[in-house]
């Protein structure tokens, strides 16, 4: 069955989105759709790897040294950021439109999405949190976006070298996007199975 549509699973780190996203592409093949897995973190990914090695650097840069910075030296690093967090947007773009030309006629199961990038950015940098909520309603929307949650302790007990704190900021950003975006919200927290069978319920 051929299909030409876009699915993305999205949400903090911890929250079983490569996992899931493999099994619901099983789970569509065996349906008779020909899929596309892509993990859009993955450096092998051509239009991302300058993107997703940027955003990485420079967020945990900022994380590590803030308070040895000085001034002067943390604005440069702030305006870096925003600079990086507003080449996003086109980027976003250009990946759609040849993610749309390269897969046509196939379904595309994106395992992250720049949703993520946007949100991961505005939880560390409290002052672009607005700007990069903004953002997300002007990407090229997937036809289904999944996000995958849990309550940030949760998380935290599946990935210790984040912070609780960050997670939680991070919990609040997604939780904020998900209501403007009007996403399909999957509680992790829950079995396996039930995890699994409301991801098919989705899509």
């Amino acid at each position: 069955m051929a299909r030409n549509r876009s699915i993305c699973i999205i949400g903090p780190d911890g929250g079983g989105k490569t996992t899931h996203a493999k099994s619901l592409a099983c789970t569509l093949e065996s349906r008779g759709e020909c899929v596309e897995y892509i993990h859009m973190f993955d450096r092998k990914s051509t239009l991302l790897n300058r993107l997703a090695f940027l955003l990485r650097t420079s967020t945990q840069r900022k994380e590590d040294n803030r308070h040895q910075q000085s001034r002067i030296e943390y604005v440069v690093s702030f305006v870096r950021t925003l600079a990086r967090l507003l080449m996003t947007l086109p980027d976003s773009w250009m990946t759609y439109f040849y993610m749309k030309a390269k897969y046509r006629g196939r379904t595309v199961l994106c395992d992250r999405y720049f949703y993520d990038f946007v949100i991961g950015i505005g939880a560390s940098e409290e002052k672009l949190a607005h700007l990069a909520l903004k953002l997300t309603s002007l990407m090229p929307k997937p036809d289904i976006v999944i996000f995958l949650h849990a309550e940030p302790k949760v998380l935290h007990g599946r990935r210790k070298e984040m912070p609780l704190k960050q997670l939680q900021e991070l919990d609040n950003l997604y939780r904020l996007f998900a209501l403007r975006q009007n996403c399909i919200g999957v509680n992790t927290e829950a079995e396996l199975p039930v995890v699994r069978d409301k991801l098919k319920g989705a899509v």
